[in-house]
């Protein structure tokens, strides 16, 4: 005997194709032609639709009972309509509606009004036997009486009242049907929705982590997050809810608006936002760019450096001046040098940066530094940390060494304005800093400054990372 399989096809269910024989029919029976939608046969002498598969299973365990019959016997059959749930099986949802119903007599939808009374009736895994009611298939039910506890509702009898189709379509409705009216959707007391993300400014291809949180635990729906109003993710029956996400590289906005809802099974709702700026170029404290002068003389050489002190993984390092990259590095991408000339008139300044550029095409751009052409040249100064990752309540050592044409007349070493050490001549100058007793992921940033015999200052920079 050939297998009978279920497929969908705009809205129906439908059977594979089977020899079209005629067959005697009886109200009750599921009918076919030579197609393959398979139908009830009513007592009202009408064929009854099966919207859906899950519908049709609340019925029948298989195909094995559909009687086939001809395309001309069948087009003698109105269609009387679509057939329902089988009242007591399962739990529905309608996609637009948060609220979770129970089907009684007379194609009744009851919203069942906690979870509570859910877990009583349909167990603690209730959540499981909850099956989505597309919208158009809603106006197949009357909405009836809310229920509050087991008291309202017993599965066991409204499934054995309705042993057949039939039942359903004669059946009256256990209580008047009210008008539908919309659903108010208060903020719950007390409730709270936390959203957040781990970069609130993120570029092109960059990775994003969306996190949501609530305090209500009286029974949750369904736990939503939207990108710009569009659902992105939906957890169910729990607290929390997580995704991450790439912002788009085509089409790339200024910005991303996050948002979550939370619906409880009572129908409540609230909600929280936070959003995503989208920078083209960010600045990132791991890239250190430094000159070993920042004022020079007219045609003397300047050196500059572009050194990645920790964190992501480097394709490419480019050194700039005044927008124009002078120097590419992908060799040895984490430490770039650039030695040359600066040419320009006496009291005409230049900026320099690097921009650095991650295996996954991400970009970061460094510090600014400024380099001015001047008729006195600033020490050429270097600080040095003996490392440059340390652990919360580590100390670490600062040197600053320092070298000009002119003498040097003393160095310091400052953090956060407060000078920590101070040196006099050419002699390099070094401190113990710490212990550091702050966050892992902290950055420090240490100043050195190198004063020459004709007042001109050197100031140096120099990161260390807790990590």
């Amino acid at each position: 005997m050939q297998r009978i399989r279920i497929s969908f096809l705009t809205l129906v269910l439908v059977a594979t194709t089977l020899p079209a024989r005629a067959a005697t029919i009886v109200p009750g029976d599921l009918i076919k032609a030579s197609g393959a939608t398979v139908y009830y046969h009513a007592t009202d002498g009408k064929r009854y639709v099966f919207p859906t598969e899950k519908t049709y299973f609340t019925w029948y365990a298989d195909f094995g009972n559909v009687k086939t019959i001809t395309d001309a016997e069948l087009a003698a059959i109105p269609i009387g309509g679509n057939v329902t749930y089988r009242p007591g099986v399962k739990l529905l949802k309608i996609t637009t509606d948060p609220k979770t119903y129970a089907i009684d007599a007379g194609k009744t939808l009851r919203w069942i009004t906690t979870e509570e009374a859910a877990k009583q009736l349909y167990g603690n895994d209730w959540a499981t036997k909850v099956d989505d009611l597309p919208d158009p298939f809603f106006i197949n039910y009357k909405l009836g009486a809310d229920i509050a506890s087991a008291a309202d509702y017993s599965p066991t009898t409204a499934r054995d009242a309705h042993a057949t189709i039939q039942a359903t379509l004669t059946a009256a409705s256990p209580t008047p049907t009210p008008t539908p009216t919309p659903t108010p959707t208060p903020t719950p007391s007390g409730t709270t929705v936390t959203l957040t993300t781990n970069k609130p400014t993120a570029q092109a291809n960059e990775s994003v982590e969306v996190y949501a949180s609530t305090n209500y635990v009286n029974g949750i729906t369904a736990f939503d997050i939207y990108i710009d109003d569009q659902l992105y993710k939906t957890c169910q029956n729990i607290a929390t809810c997580s995704f991450s996400w790439t912002i788009p590289t085509a089409g790339t906005k200024s910005s991303y608006t996050y948002r979550a809802k939370l619906t409880t099974m009572s129908g409540e709702t609230a909600e929280a936002t936070t959003s995503t700026a989208i920078v083209s170029t960010p600045i990132h404290s791991f890239i250190q760019m430094s000159a070993e002068r920042t004022t020079i003389r007219p045609n003397q050489a300047s050196s500059l450096r572009s050194l990645m002190t920790d964190g992501f993984s480097v394709a490419k390092n480019e050194i700039y001046i005044d927008g124009v990259a002078v120097k590419v590095c992908t060799a040895s991408p984490n430490d770039c040098r650039y030695t040359d000339y600066i040419t320009g008139a006496i009291g005409s300044s230049h900026s320099v940066y690097a921009i650095v550029t991650t295996g996954n095409a991400l970009m970061y751009k460094s510090n600014t530094l400024t380099v001015t052409i001047g008729t006195n040249d600033t020490p050429a100064a270097t600080l040095t940390p003996s490392k440059t990752a340390i652990y919360p309540n580590e100390t670490v050592d600062m040197t600053l060494t320092a070298s000009d044409d002119d003498g040097l007349a003393s160095m310091d070493i400052v953090k956060d304005g407060v000078t920590l050490k101070s040196c006099a001549g050419a002699a390099p100058c070094t401190v113990t800093t710490g212990p550091w007793n702050v966050p892992s992921g902290s950055v420090l940033t240490f100043e050195g400054r190198a004063y020459d015999m004709l007042h001109a200052t050197a100031t140096v920079m120099a990161t260390v990372t807790v990590q």
